[in-house]
């Protein structure tokens, strides 16, 4: 996955020069859905999957319900993500190593 993080500038914050940046959660989200995958699976329930991105699947019963769920899903993730201080749009590689 593409970083989503753009560079907006620099700030000082008690004396120290910083670097900001800015992150659309929306635009995040929408690049990261056109990358999704959707099948229905032996119980007919419709399951969407972002395979670069490990955790980023959900279900519904239809295709529009798993796709609200796996808005979700990687709302969720990139939230707890940067809650927790990790780079967002990061690997695939160093996702499954979280």
């Amino acid at each position: 996955m593409a970083t989503q993080i753009r560079e907006e500038g620099r700030t000082e914050t008690e004396g120290v020069m910083v670097k900001v940046k800015v992150l659309s959660l929306t635009q995040y989200v929408d690049d990261t859905l056109k990358q999704a995958e959707y099948y229905r699976d032996e119980h007919g329930v419709v399951v969407a999957k972002v395979s670069a991105a490990s955790g980023f699947f959900a279900r519904g019963d239809s295709f529009e319900d798993a796709r609200g769920n796996l808005r979700d899903v990687i709302e969720g993730n990139v939230l707890l993500a940067l809650q927790l201080g990790f780079e967002i749009g990061i690997s695939r590689e160093e996702w499954l190593r979280l």
